[in-house]
């Protein structure tokens, strides 16, 4: 059940991230209620898999350097966002997979 249930959570983390993929390139801003919502969905991931504090604090590292990498002006704000959200849904032993993989994919 968990399993299915976890299944269900990812699919609309995908969505989500697939709408704020678009919404920014139709107009260059990333609405925080989407990157909320990633988060949350991360953390109810994180919950079922047994990591939550592991997730937010995933998160958590993943903003701050990408804060610094936006007051440096080398990322925008929704790009920070975006990045910590989904770090927290990212199993925590894979985040720096994800991180690579997203840079080499031209963020």
């Amino acid at each position: 059940m968990s399993s299915l249930l976890g299944s269900g959570f990812l699919l609309a983390s995908i969505a989500i991230m697939l709408a704020a993929a678009l919404h920014d390139i139709a107009v260059r801003t990333v609405p925080n209620w989407m990157a909320a919502a990633l988060a949350l969905l991360g953390l109810v991931l994180q919950s079922i898999n047994g990591h939550p504090i592991a997730g937010l604090v995933a998160g958590l590292i993943v903003f701050v350097v990408a804060a610094f990498c936006w007051r440096r002006g080398w990322m925008g704000g929704g790009d920070v966002k975006l990045l910590a959200a989904v770090a927290i849904i990212v199993p925590p032993g894979h985040v720096g997979q994800f991180l690579v993989a997203v840079t080499l994919a031209g963020a």
